[in-house]
């Protein structure tokens, strides 16, 4: 079965930007570990606390899928994430690479890792 991880992560990144807290949750594995640009660590539940309590708002979020590796049920997307993120009350541009994990389980494709890199102006 082919799968639209296009429409997948659309999804996601779109309910992201909406501050859908309830679609997101459905998004992410139990066992994910999100990692911000600025490198701290959330697991699935401190992470929807934050969003849910407005400590972070994604404003705009633009992605790429520049490599998708597609093996069994596990999905591993290398691409780029940009865009604008208030976190605590501050605007900051986003400018990421970014790797990101799914998996497939009974509740369909979620999210396990996310894992952004800061791009540097050269």
């Amino acid at each position: 079965m082919s799968v639209d991880f296009r429409a997948l992560e659309d999804a996601f990144y779109g309910a992201m930007q909406r501050n859908d807290f309830a679609s997101m949750e459905k998004m992410i594995d139990e066992e994910c570990v999100y990692v911000h640009s600025f490198g701290a660590r959330d697991d699935k539940a401190s992470y929807l606390e934050k969003v849910k309590a407005g400590l972070i708002i994604y404003k705009k979020v633009n992605f790429t899928q520049d490599k998708i590796f597609h093996r069994g049920s596990v999905a591993v997307i290398i691409g780029t994430m940009t865009g604008v993120v208030n976190t605590n009350g501050l605007d900051r541009a986003l400018n990421n690479a970014r790797t990101s994990v799914w998996v497939e389980s009974e509740h369909g494709w979620r999210l396990l890792a996310f894992q952004p890199t800061p791009l540097l102006d050269r």
